[in-house]
C-alpha cells in the first residue's frame, strides 16, 4: 500500500506508469508529471477503469473511500461507469420511485391527448383507488397479490367495470415505468380473468311517440323536480340535444320567438347553436 510521501515524491519518467495502492486502486503518472488516481475493476467478466481524481486535490485518504464506497456498488451488481453516465446526462435514478410518482408522470404526460373530463377522471379514479393501498410503494416491488387485494376492494363495493378501467390505468403505468427504465413484471397485465366479468348493460327500449313521451314527462313531475329542471326536460325531448348543450344556450340563439306574447305563433322558431359551442367540452 501506498504512503502520502511516496505519492507526493513520485516522478516523472519517459513513459507512464503505475503505483500500486490496494485492490485495484493506483496513482498514475504521466510523463508531464500529472498524477490522478485510477481504478481497475471487473463487472458482469468485463474488465472495466475509472478515473477518480487528480493528485494532489485528491488525497490518499479521499481516493480510498472512494475506491470503499464504488468496491460496495460493484458488490451490488452496479457497473459504477454506468453511474458516471447517468449523472454525466443528467438522469436520475429510478430505484425507489413510487407507483405514485410514476403515475403523475404518465398521466401528464398522456392529458394533451385526452378530453379534459377523461383526464380528471383518470388521475381522479386512482386518487381514489390506487394510491392510498399501494401509491407509496416502489414501482418495482407491487405484485399481483397487491394489485389483485386493491382491485378486488373496488368490486366489494359493486364497482365492476371501474375495477376494470383501473386495471387498464395501472397496466399503463407499469408500461411507462418500464419504458423509463424502471424495471417491473407489470403486475396489472395479468389481472383480467381474476376479476368479475363487467356486467352486460341492459337496453331500454326508445319512447318513440308522443303517447310514450308523456307519461315519462309526468314522472318527472312527481319526482319533485325543480320548474327549470322539468322545462329543460321538455326541452331536451324536442330538440333531442345533450343535456350540457340545453344548459348552456343562450337567449341569442333563439331566433323566430316573441318572448313578450306567450300566444305568438313559434312554428317557424330556430334555436342557431354556434358552431365553435358545437366542438368543446360542456360540464354538467
Amino acid at each position: 500500500m501506498l504512503t502520502e510521501l511516496q505519492v507526493k515524491q513520485a516522478k516523472p519518467e519517459a513513459k507512464p506508469y503505475k503505483k500500486a495502492d490496494r485492490n485495484g486502486l493506483h496513482l498514475y503518472v504521466s510523463p508531464t508529471g500529472h498524477k490522478s488516481w485510477r481504478f481497475k475493476y471487473r463487472h458482469g467478466g468485463k474488465e472495466g477503469r475509472m478515473v477518480f481524481g487528480t493528485y494532489p486535490d485528491m488525497s490518499l485518504a479521499e481516493a480510498r473511500e472512494v475506491l470503499d464506497d464504488t468496491r460496495k456498488q460493484l458488490r451490488q451488481g452496479i457497473d459504477p461507469n454506468v453511474l458516471k453516465v447517468r449523472a454525466r446526462l443528467g438522469v436520475a435514478s429510478a430505484e425507489g420511485r413510487t407507483f405514485e410518482s410514476v403515475a403523475r408522470e404518465w398521466h401528464e404526460q398522456q392529458v394533451d391527448r385526452w378530453k379534459p373530463v377523461h383526464a380528471n377522471d383518470v388521475i381522479t379514479s386512482m386518487e381514489r383507488d390506487l394510491f392510498p393501498d399501494v401509491g407509496g410503494c416502489p414501482v418495482d416491488q407491487i405484485d399481483i397479490a397487491m394489485m389483485l387485494a386493491v382491485l378486488r376492494k373496488v368490486e366489494k363495493r359493486g364497482a365492476i367495470e371501474t375495477a376494470h378501467r383501473l386495471r387498464q390505468r395501472a397496466e399503463r403505468v407499469f408500461r411507462y415505468a418500464r419504458s423509463i427504465g424502471i424495471p417491473n413484471d407489470n403486475p396489472a397485465a395479468e389481472l383480467t380473468e381474476a376479476l368479475k366479468p363487467v356486467p352486460k348493460a341492459k337496453r331500454w327500449p326508445a319512447l318513440g311517440s308522443v303517447e310514450e313521451i308523456k307519461p315519462f314527462l309526468a314522472r318527472i313531475d312527481l319526482a319533485g323536480a325543480s320548474p327549470v329542471t322539468r322545462l329543460a326536460s321538455r326541452f331536451l325531448a324536442l330538440v333531442a340535444q345533450r343535456p350540457g348543450m340545453i344548459r348552456h344556450a343562450e337567449w341569442g340563439e333563439f331566433k323566430g320567438i316573441d318572448w313578450l306574447d306567450p300566444a305568438s305563433d313559434v312554428s317557424n322558431a330556430l334555436w342557431h347553436i354556434p358552431a365553435a359551442k358545437m366542438k368543446q367540452e360542456l360540464h354538467l
